[in-house]
């Protein structure tokens, strides 16, 4: 494929990490949860794997979604690294997230959330190459409901629009589906990261039928009775994606604890607009 760009979504255990990398050769990285179910490593760094193989100059986007330790875990690793900008939801303050139920083993991860907070703007759209980012900030849920203040980010490259949800549930996404800007962005859109790991309290019937994705790409841990992933399945339309042992299928979602690292790739291919999605193996 040609003007590609690469998607790769963590096997993160029950958190969130994407390493996004443009056509341009530009560097995004979305949530920074750690550890791997696939390679048995509670350990295991996105940040340090991608600093280390990938040795980009800087990271030119930072986005996290909101302040739970799933989605922060892994930021001290980023001290290594030169940020450059900073997405998150600005409007929450210090003593929203860092308070007497954070174990004090935990609270440096949430004492550098606070610094990288203090450099961040609420921007709407922020352009690399010809690949749109564009974010939505829920902010009408009290303070307390953190889920309901996450960041959504809309990617749109070529005729493709990838919608990544954060851990919003249904409190905010009524309030997401009540913006004319969203819905218009959003609808059929090519690919869903599930909101809230594709748990219950993320799934939102009316959201899923207005998204109405191609496929649903869920980052989760060992399946619970709160998972509905397969309500995601049945509200996707489907689309070609490649196993680990080669394998094609058409698969309507995918899940992180079951497939792994999951890659997509958008560009053309033949003079086409083109989506590929593969699976493999944490740290291959």
């Amino acid at each position: 494929m040609q003007n590609v760009l690469t998607i790769i979504c963590w096997d993160v255990q029950h958190g969130n990490a994407l390493f996004i990398k443009t056509p341009g050769g530009h560097s995004i990285l979305s949530d920074l949860g750690k550890g791997s179910y696939s390679s048995r490593n509670t350990r295991f760094s996105p940040v340090n794997h991608i600093l280390t193989r990938s040795k980009p100059k800087h990271i030119d986007l930072l986005i996290l979604t909101h302040p739970h330790k799933d989605h922060i875990e892994d930021i001290l690793s980023l001290n290594r690294a030169k940020v450059n900008r900073v997405i998150l939801p600005v409007h929450l303050s210090k003593k929203d997230y860092l308070n007497a139920r954070i174990r004090s083993v935990d609270k440096p991860i949430f004492e550098e959330y606070h610094r990288y907070s203090q450099r961040s703007k609420t921007t709407s759209k922020i352009n690399f190459d010809e690949v749109k980012f564009s974010f939505f900030y829920p902010k009408e849920a009290g303070r307390s409901r953190l889920n309901d203040h996450s960041v959504v980010t809309v990617i749109s490259h070529l005729n493709f629009r990838l919608v990544l949800m954060g851990d919003n549930e249904s409190f905010s996404q009524k309030e997401l589906l009540d913006n004319a800007s969203f819905r218009k962005l959003t609808k059929n859109c090519d690919m869903l990261l599930a909101p809230h790991h594709g748990r219950r309290s993320g799934f939102v019937q009316s959201m899923i039928d207005h998204l109405n994705p191609q496929i649903t790409i869920i980052s989760d841990g060992t399946p619970r009775g709160t998972s509905v992933r397969n309500k995601y399945a049945t509200g996707s339309r489907g689309i070609d994606a490649r196993s680990r042992n080669g394998i094609r299928t058409i698969r309507r979602a995918l899940s992180t604890n079951k497939d792994g690292v999951i890659k997509i790739e958008v560009g053309t291919y033949r003079g086409q607009p083109h989506m590929k999605i593969t699976t493999k193996p944490s740290g291959s």
